[in-house]
């Protein structure tokens, strides 16, 4: 049985990921998860900066809505077949791209000392009206999400960090957008779910309804993510915020689709939340286990498809409803712009682009911060919490990235985010995914 408390050990390492959550990610220890990780591990910051080393000034990259690759570097007449290499692997060209060099721009800083800020300015995410905090990978700024009504005292606030933090103000982008939330929903318990992923299916995929913390007359309802193997146990991936309370194992039980439907498995895993920069409780996923209660009801590497894609309002309906697509890994690290699908069971299956990476997000009306996410624009709606995002080039072969669990605005932009599956690992430990 896995206790709801974090022991001295837990403790102990959890202050020490306090120092580190705006330097690199932590595991946050062990509260009773298979896998213990008690060293800081590399974020998708890491990652690209570990991608770029070969270029000379590399100051980030993204893709374009054609899906070419464009590059910053300080210095962009630097040349050479060790560098045109590099560019070259960097560039990953898509079939309608095939062949094409990368596009260079000038960058004005960094992509390492872009991070290096970001991280320095973790604190600027407790003040009142800041959502998010972003080395802009795509703008070769530090992007800083603040809310479009923010007061005169909190931007003056703002003001006042950024400058004790010793950070350029051309280094930084202030970007205007609307709250992040979770998007969990309050259904009638006695109403007839509609056909396909709110129905009732076995074994129980990804991408289906499930519901929880039902009273006599409602239930809430989130998304199965993914099913996966933690240790020997077979279950699957759901948000935390889709469970009693967040950060604490309390074995919330879960029907699929509806009590009708009867149970299929039980709550076993829900990091702890923990002390962050100023004021903030922080986790790096928003994620928790679920053990089915036998293993005849889990179906390993499946999602459920849907007959079709929409960017903002996909089809609900599988046809046949064995329709399926088959779990084939775990997919690279998306850039910005890169293309990603989810299936949920309000919105059906949508997809949309990056529009930003590893960035830092609060929860709107809570201390909570999550670190590291992705944000896709792309349709979502409640009841798409816990959504199982991916990378999809065609066929029946999905890669996975994560689970979704909330929406907001990025500057006009309608975005749902995810956490990604390394992120989820570092808090739950190795999952077995197909």
């Amino acid at each position: 049985m896995l206790s709801k408390h974090p022991s001295q050990e837990t403790t102990t390492v959890l202050k020490r990921c306090l120092a580190a959550f705006s330097v690199t990610l932590c595991a946050a220890a062990a509260w009773g998860a298979p896998a213990r990780i008690a060293a800081p591990a590399p974020d998708a910051d890491d990652a690209l900066i570990a991608l770029g080393k070969g270029i000379p000034g590399f100051g980030g990259m993204f893709r374009d809505a054609e899906g070419a690759t464009h590059v910053y570097m300080l210095d962009p007449t630097t040349r050479g077949a060790a560098v045109d290499k590099a560019l070259g692997e960097l560039a990953r060209p898509t079939d309608e791209t095939a062949g094409a060099p990368a596009i260079l721009h000038r960058a004005d800083f960094t992509f390492e000392r872009l991070v290096a800020w970001k991280r320095a300015l973790g604190p600027v995410l407790s003040i009142p009206g800041v959502l998010s905090l972003d080395a802009d990978e795509a703008h070769n700024r530090v992007t800083i999400g603040i809310a479009r009504d923010l007061a005169t005292a909190d931007r003056e606030r703002l003001e006042a960090a950024l400058d004790a933090g010793g950070v350029p103000r051309g280094a930084v982008r202030l970007q205007e957008g609307e709250p992040f939330a979770a998007l969990p929903l309050v259904v009638d318990k006695r109403a007839v779910p509609s056909v396909g992923i709110q129905d009732k299916v076995r074994p129980v995929p990804g991408g289906v309804q499930v519901a929880f913390g039902c009273t006599t007359t409602t239930c809430f309802i989130c998304t199965n993510g993914f099913t996966a193997q933690l240790g020997k146990t077979l279950g699957f991936v759901i948000n935390s915020h889709c469970t009693g309370e967040r950060g604490t194992v309390d074995f919330m039980r879960y029907s699929q689709s509806l009590p009708s439907g009867g149970s299929v498995a039980t709550e076993i895993a829900d990091p702890p939340l923990f002390a962050c920069d100023v004021g903030r409780r922080c986790r790096f996923s928003d994620a928790a286990f679920v053990k089915f209660d036998k293993k005849s009801f889990g179906s390993l590497a499946h999602i459920a498809r849907p007959d079709g894609n929409d960017p903002e309002l996909g089809s609900l309906v599988m046809t046949p409803g064995t329709a399926r697509f088959v779990v084939g890994g775990a997919g690279p690290s998306p850039l910005t712009g890169d293309v990603v699908h989810k299936i949920g069971r309000t919105t059906g299956w949508t997809y949309g682009e990056v529009v930003a990476t590893c960035v830092q997000v609060n929860v709107g009306d809570t201390d909570l911060t999550y670190g590291c996410q992705t944000a896709v624009a792309a349709g979502a709606a409640g009841g798409d919490s816990g959504s199982p995002v991916f990378t999809w080039n065609g066929g029946n072969t999905a890669l996975l990235q994560g689970i979704l669990w909330g929406g907001g605005v990025l500057g006009a932009q309608n975005v749902f985010v995810f956490s990604s599956l390394g992120q989820i690992q570092q808090e739950l430990g190795t999952l077995k995914i197909k």
